[in-house]
């Protein structure tokens, strides 16, 4: 995002701010916007096709608008979160004391899965 930021492209990203359709009878100036936001479509495009790796670029390649790319990403990222954030609240709650462990190597772990839930900010609400 920096990147696009930095070449003043990242606007094509934003959904509100959708590419206005070519008319017969537009101005000049709609016209070079219109051209100038085509130009910035394309070159974001590529840009972020240009950060995948190999595979994800084969996936993403056939997708037209770097605004598709761009929600299929972060839709990907969000399911990868909330499978993450899943994984952490079921190794909390499944977490049991055992006796062919160390007291203190146990509590460790525990303090592990604690910070872990407070570094993502995750909560855990207290059912009395």
């Amino acid at each position: 995002m920096f990147l696009l930021t930095s070449l003043k492209v990242a606007y094509v990203l934003d959904p509100n701010q959708l590419a206005p359709a070519a008319k017969e009878n537009e101005s000049d100036d709609a016209k070079v916007a219109r051209l100038k936001r085509e130009e910035d479509e394309l070159l974001c495009h590529g840009h972020i096709l240009n950060t995948l790796s190999n595979g994800m670029f084969d996936l993403y390649a056939s997708l037209n608008s770097p605004l598709e790319i761009w929600l299929a990403l972060e839709n990907k990222c969000n399911t990868k979160k909330l499978d993450t954030n899943k994984f952490l609240f079921l190794k909390y709650f499944e977490f049991v004391m055992r006796d062919n462990m160390s007291l203190m190597d146990q509590v460790h772990e525990l303090q592990i899965y604690v910070s872990k839930h407070k570094d993502l900010k995750l909560k855990i609400l207290e059912v009395v």
